[in-house]
């Protein structure tokens, strides 16, 4: 107990080019983001603007491919720094389990649900959403964030920046304070097992699930569709830079779950 809470409260100055790497792929996310909600709008052009923008750009390309570039090719580092890797997978599961448990407990007779046919086309949205989140903001961001100053100003800042970059979608200053508490609940959980297995496919999905109910989203099934065409390209640059790294000089960071020393 005692060397788990050294592990957590041990603080440090590490700062590297990793943050520079960060700092971009943050402000080019959020700008996307901010892009293809504001200017390009939903439905203009039957939503491809949106989709180009938001999808494609901002989810597959910024938030996915530039931070395995920078990790596997650029840092020579493994696939597990970035939090993908079959390391405490069961425990991992157990643990998602427990909350998703907990949060659908919560939410039970809190939130009318749509028909099916418009409720399938939200959980595959949900689904995308979660998954570029979750390897952006825990896998790439958090990572890199306890590299450089420990864990627990990593959960913090993490969760902060996960906030702020609710703004972009055109969230209020007053949503902000409930954001920031979600986003520490996620990087916390995250960091139980540093697997990004831990919060989806199910946990931070739902929550996005909720979010998009009730705020009156629907979605059509082709675009779903496109989506997950472009979650299929993002499942491909994870292997090819799996493949790469298995292939060339390996530099592992392994960042052990807390309390496993």
């Amino acid at each position: 107990m005692q060397e788990t809470l050294k592990q957590i409260f041990t603080f440090h100055w590490n700062p590297n080019k990793d943050l520079i790497a960060v700092a971009v792929t943050v402000l080019l996310v959020m700008g996307g983001i901010s892009i293809a909600t504001n200017i390009n709008g939903q439905q203009d052009r039957g939503g491809i603007p949106y989709f180009i923008v938001y999808a494609v750009i901002t989810a597959a390309l910024c938030g996915v491919a530039l931070p395995l570039y920078w990790t596997v090719f650029i840092r020579h580092r493994s696939l597990e720094s970035l939090g993908m890797t079959r390391k405490w997978l069961r425990r991992s599961h157990f643990i998602q389990l427990i909350f998703v448990i907990l949060q659908f407990a919560g939410i039970m007779g809190k939130v009318q649900f749509p028909p099916l046919a418009q409720l399938l086309p939200l959980i595959g949205l949900a689904m995308f959403i979660g998954f570029f989140e979750t390897v952006f903001w825990r896998g790439w961001v958090q990572t890199r964030l306890e590299a450089a100053f420990g864990i627990l100003p990593s959960v913090v800042l993490s969760a902060a920046l996960y906030a702020l970059h609710y703004l972009a979608y055109g969230a209020s200053l007053v949503d902000l304070l409930s954001l920031f508490l979600a986003g520490l609940l996620y990087s916390i959980v995250f960091r139980l097992t540093s697997n990004v297995l831990i919060i989806w496919p199910v946990f931070l999905p739902m929550r996005i699930l909720i979010s998009l109910i009730n705020d009156g989203r629907t979605i059509s099934m082709p675009a779903v569709l496109g989506l997950f065409g472009v979650w299929l390209l993002m499942l491909g640059l994870v292997r090819v830079a799996g493949q790469y790294h298995q292939t060339h000089t390996q530099l592992p960071i392994t960042i052990l779950p807390v309390g496993s020393e």
